[in-house]
């Protein structure tokens, strides 16, 4: 039996979550119900001077992926939907990362210096 979604977002988190803190000094990781098939949930939620992001994957199958440009007060949608049988969560999650990490990047060449 493959791994849930849940477990797959642990495991991906362990193995190179930390890498974030060097941008986002703000990170916590939250699962809940972790063996429910319908209630299982994971959430990730980044927070930055500049930026922030909140990633949630369910067991069910649904995924919400949204970042916040704290500069000009914009929330993105990354992705908000239910994964198909094609997806791979840990591929994912770094897409997302890499999106986010984009957005930091513009915000910052925007910011100037000063900040």
């Amino acid at each position: 039996m493959s791994d849930s979604n849940v477990q797959q977002v642990e495991k991906w988190f362990t193995q190179g979550g930390s890498r974030l803190s060097q941008s986002f000094p703000e990170m916590h990781f939250h699962v809940f119900y972790a063996a429910d098939q319908i209630q299982g949930k994971v959430n990730i939620q980044i927070n930055g001077p500049l930026a922030g992001a909140s990633i949630s994957f369910w067991n069910k199958g649904d995924v919400q992926a949204i970042a916040l440009d704290k500069v000009h007060r914009k929330e993105i949608s990354f992705d908000d939907r239910i994964l198909t049988v094609d997806d791979n969560v840990s591929s994912l999650l770094q897409l997302y990362f890499e999106k986010l990490m984009s957005l930091l990047k513009d915000i910052e060449g925007l910011a100037g210096p000063s900040l």
